[in-house]
């Protein structure tokens, strides 16, 4: 995705966005990480966010975001990790 996208999103109101993620896309072998494809997806959420578009990860890398990104898992979000 790209800057335009987002602009789009913007203006038609859309402030979701449920970006699908593959675990072998960031761990491709046991414990080798694919930085560039993980840099990628923080591109993205935060090029959403900076046009107010809230990003829900997809699979299990939602709880590897919270970790790799040091999010803070509020208490709300607990059952979202686990």
């Amino acid at each position: 995705m790209v800057e335009q996208d987002f602009e789009i999103m913007e203006s038609l109101g859309l402030n979701v966005l449920r970006l699908g993620t593959m675990w072998p896309g960031i761990e491709p072998t046991r414990g080798s990480y694919n930085e560039s494809y993980i840099r990628e997806l923080a591109t993205i959420v935060q090029t959403a966010a900076k046009h107010g578009v809230y990003t829900l990860l997809g699979e299990l890398f939602s709880f590897a975001y919270l970790v790799l990104f040091q999010f803070p898992c509020h208490s709300s979000l607990f059952s979202l990790c686990f």
